[in-house]
């Protein structure tokens, strides 16, 4: 399969990965009981839980949506 679609090939690995991530961002996919959110801050402790198989769910996503932007950072 190609990385990238073009006029013969429409169907690449690129498309595929971006059709699922539009499915989870548009909630169409359930992940109840699946995925384990963890904090950006915490990802030490989110990757020893991989590691030592103490993660709950098939899947780790870090949620950063409860990350405050620093706007003064690059002042």
């Amino acid at each position: 399969m190609p990385h990238h679609a073009d006029n013969f090939n429409p169907h690449s690995i690129h498309t595929g990965f971006e059709t699922a991530l539009r499915w989870l961002a548009d909630g169409r996919m359930k992940t109840d009981g699946m995925i384990t959110q963890a904090d950006p801050r915490d990802a030490q402790c989110a990757y020893q839980d991989l590691l030592l198989r103490r993660a709950k769910g098939l899947f780790t996503v870090f949620d950063w949506t409860q990350i405050e932007p620093d706007l003064g950072r690059y002042e």
